[in-house]
């Protein structure tokens, strides 16, 4: 007990703030992306595959309270399967805005590497706001803004 508050009650959840929701929605979007970009590139060359896309986060339109999930990523084959791509985020069937070839493929490998690049910098961009976050939290606390 803290000065008669049970430590389950003095903890704090940073999923309370919204703007650390917020965060964890976009990283889950953006890993999510980056798997959808992967499976486009991986299809390159498959007769009739259509290039996907996930539709963009508009934080606008989300309920305050909803918190999407991220699935597992296997990083050794020792590790548990996951199940695929999440649906938690809605995928788009790309529309041609580049070229389709003769075996009816819409993946353009210039076009999936454009999207990876952004996608890593947007990547970059929300962990270095993270860490910011958690800087002015150690601040706030007293605890200086260390690493």
């Amino acid at each position: 007990m803290f000065g008669g508050i049970e430590q389950k009650e003095a903890e704090m959840d940073l999923g309370d703030f919204p703007v650390f929701r917020m965060m964890k929605q976009k990283l889950g979007w953006l890993n999510q992306r980056q798997r959808v970009i992967a499976e486009n590139i991986a299809n390159a060359d498959t007769p009739n595959y259509r290039a996907q896309d996930l539709k963009q986060i508009d934080f606008r339109k989300l309920p305050a309270n909803k918190v999407f999930s991220s699935a597992l990523t296997r990083t050794h084959e020792g590790h548990i399967k996951g199940s695929g791509i999440d649906q938690s985020f809605r995928i788009n069937r790309e529309n041609a805005d580049y070229e389709i070839n003769p075996s009816g493929n819409s993946v353009v490998l210039e076009e999936q590497m454009l999207k990876s690049t952004q996608n890593a910098g947007d990547h970059q961009l929300v962990t270095s706001l993270y860490r910011k976050h958690m800087s002015l939290f150690r601040i706030a606390l007293g605890r200086g803004a260390g690493r």
